[in-house]
C-alpha cells in the first residue's frame, strides 16, 4: 500500500468526495487500477461524515513463522507418537522372521528413543506456538479427553457382552446419525 494513495483518498473521502470523482482523478494521475480499487475498497462510508477504515487482515514474518513451528511440531508429535505406537504393536506381536534376532531389537530401540526424544521435544514448541488457541478450549479438550477415559474402561467390559451382529447395527446406526447431523449443520 503506497502511503501518499492511502492519504489522498483518505483525505478525498472525509471531504465528502464520491468515490466515482476519487477514481477518476486518480485515473488522471496513472494510478494503476488494481490500486486504486484496493484503497477505494479500503475505506467503508458508514455515513457519519468519515471514512471508516475496513479491517486488513495480514501476518507479519513473526506470525508465518510461528505458523510454521507450528504445523513442524505438530507433524513431529503425530508422527513420532504414530512411530511408538507401531513400535509398541511391533513389541506385543513380534514378526516370527525377526523375532531372534538381536540387531533387530536395537534398531527397534534406537528408534523408540529417538521418537520419544522428539515428542519431548517438539510437544512443548506445539504447546508454546498453539497455547493461545487451545487454553480458549480447555472446558471441550478436558471434556472430550474424560469421556474418551471413561468410555474406554466402561466401554470395552461392555461391549464384550453384545453380540457382534448387534454392535455392528449398532455401529451402522450411529454412523448415519452423525453423518446426518453433519449435513444438517453443514446447511
Amino acid at each position: 500500500m503506497n502511503p501518499d494513495l492511502h492519504a489522498f483518498v483518505r483525505e478525498a473521502l472525509a471531504r465528502g468526495t464520491s468515490r466515482d470523482d476519487v477514481r477518476k482523478a486518480l485515473r488522471d494521475a496513472r494510478w494503476p487500477e488494481d490500486e486504486i480499487e484496493a484503497e477505494l475498497e479500503a475505506w467503508h462510508d458508514a455515513g457519519l461524515g468519515l471514512p471508516v477504515p475496513r479491517r486488513r487482515l495480514g501476518f507479519s514474518p513473526r506470525e508465518a513463522f510461528l505458523y510454521l513451528l507450528l504445523f513442524v511440531a505438530l507433524y513431529l508429535v503425530a508422527f513420532n507418537v504414530g512411530s511408538i505406537l507401531f513400535f509398541w504393536i511391533e513389541r506385543l506381536w513380534p514378526d516370527a522372521a525377526m523375532s531372534g534376532s538381536e540387531e533387530y531389537w536395537d534398531r527397534t530401540r534406537d528408534g523408540v528413543r529417538f521418537a520419544i526424544s522428539c515428542v519431548l521435544v517438539a510437544f512443548p514448541v506445539y504447546l508454546y506456538t498453539a497455547g493461545p488457541v487451545l487454553a480458549s478450549h480447555v472446558p471441550l479438550i478436558a471434556a472430550t479427553s474424560t469421556g474418551v477415559v471413561a468410555g474406554t474402561f466402561v466401554g470395552v467390559p461392555v461391549l464384550r457382552r453384545v453380540p457382534e451382529n448387534t454392535y455392528r447395527q449398532m455401529i451402522g446406526l450411529l454412523l448415519v446419525v452423525l453423518g446426518a447431523a453433519l449435513i444438517v449443520m453443514a446447511m
